[in-house]
């Protein structure tokens, strides 16, 4: 899980660090459901609503945000790469999902189906934890 999660955190730090852009909301919406495998071997189902989508463009790239209440949910491009964003999808308790996978995307939403990833969990003294390897979301998020 060693360097999935390195560029997951750092995918993470970048989508999430200090960002604050208002953009236009819309009347989209859709869910995201994230899979998970918890530390007891468990499967783990947490599906999150798109509420209030704000979708804008950062630096000329498109920026596709659902930022109301606990279910923060953050997609952008990856430098360099039309294919390939960085999405994060914050599932509770600290928790989130983080994926740098290949998904096409663009200023209206996206569609992912079983794209996997990495759920992180931040502690108090703010250290990331890995939490799963083995993590998928699927759904649709529409602005």
């Amino acid at each position: 899980m060693g360097d999935r999660l390195a560029r997951a955190v750092a995918a993470l730090f970048a989508i999430g660090g200090g960002l604050v852009l208002s953009g236009c909301g819309s009347q989209g919406g859709g869910e995201l459901v994230v899979t998970y495998a918890a530390a007891d071997g468990s499967s783990q189902s947490v599906t999150v609503p798109v509420d209030a989508p704000r979708c804008t463009a950062l630096a000329g790239a498109p920026l596709l945000r659902a930022p109301e209440g606990d279910a923060v949910i953050t997609a952008m491009p990856v430098a360099g790469s039309a294919d390939t964003w960085a999405l994060s999808v914050a599932i509770g308790d600290g928790m989130t999902f983080v994926s740098d996978g290949a998904f096409e995307a663009d200023e209206s939403g996206f569609t992912v189906d079983d794209l996997s990833g990495v759920v992180t969990a931040k502690e108090s003294d703010g250290t990331v934890t890995g939490i799963s390897a083995d993590a998928h979301v699927s759904g649709r998020f529409e602005c």
